[in-house]
């Protein structure tokens, strides 16, 4: 048997040769990388996606919301290396009103001659960091009396003792003559702290007072003198008069004392001429 080998040519068909071969080759690769370059696009765009949308649920789930970031952002307020000072409160405490000033207590008459008691002052207490808050303290808690109203006050108690015996002439004459006076005295006394100035003028007031109340201190007790001296001196006398004429020397010496008193108390203004006055 023998074969004949003979070519047939389809209508429409092209001929295979390599060089086709070739060229769809090249065209399907051209395919093959455009179609991975969008494939690896797609998965970068999407892997973004994801990443924003599970950023934003962190976000707003944990995180505070943009004011507050903004509040939380600023910087701290500075703190103060020194305590802030507080405002200077001025506050006077209110004084305590003395009341009327009494005489001191009789004393006992034990020994002959003159007895005399000076007492310690007594004080009330009164604030003031100006000069005008003094001034009215002492008008409202100073002592009073029924002469008024005053910073300083002096009072005295004068007594007289005395006993008689009867002389050759029938006559009657004291004896054992006892004269006592008890003097006391009220002062303010100034509590607070001021300036310097207020501070020496306080002093010097204070010093004028007490100069101007023991000038009455020193009437009080030489007039207690003068009346033992009159006393003493009273001549004999029938003894049923004797009494009363020795009564009437002690009344005029305690009138006389008062008139003293007034009358040093107008010479000097009640101590204000001395310095005593605020």
């Amino acid at each position: 048997m023998s074969l004949v080998y003979q070519s047939t040519v389809l209508e429409g068909a092209k001929i295979f040769v390599p060089a086709m071969q070739l060229a769809v080759a090249t065209r399907f690769l051209k395919r093959m990388v455009v179609l991975l370059v969008c494939s690896a696009v797609l998965c970068v765009a999407t892997f973004k996606l994801t990443t924003m949308l599970e950023a934003t649920r962190l976000v707003s789930a944990d995180t505070p919301s943009v004011t507050q970031k903004s509040a939380l952002s600023l910087p701290p307020a500075p703190v103060p290396t020194t305590p802030a000072v507080a405002p200077v409160v001025t506050t006077t405490a209110t004084c305590t009103p003395y009341g009327p000033a009494t005489a001191p207590s009789a004393l006992s008459m034990t020994t002959s001659g003159l007895q005399q008691l000076v007492d310690t002052p007594s004080t009330y207490t009164i604030h003031g960091t100006s000069s005008r808050e003094i001034q009215n303290q002492l008008r409202r808690c100073a002592p009073t009396s029924s002469d008024g109203t005053f910073s300083g006050t002096t009072m005295y108690w004068l007594g007289a003792q005395y006993g008689y015996s009867i002389t050759p002439t029938a006559n009657c004459k004291l004896t054992d003559i006892t004269v006592a006076v008890h003097v006391s005295q009220v002062l303010p006394r100034w509590q607070d702290s001021a300036s310097p100035t207020l501070s020496n003028q306080w002093a010097s007031y204070e010093r004028s007072l007490v100069l101007h109340e023991n000038g009455h201190t020193i009437i009080d007790i030489s007039h207690a003198q003068t009346l033992l001296d009159e006393l003493t001196a009273m001549p004999e006398m029938p003894c049923d008069t004797i009494a009363n004429a020795a009564n009437a020397i002690t009344n005029a010496r305690l009138s006389a004392l008062d008139r003293a008193n007034d009358e040093y108390d107008a010479a000097t203004n009640h101590g204000a001429t001395q310095g005593a006055i605020w």
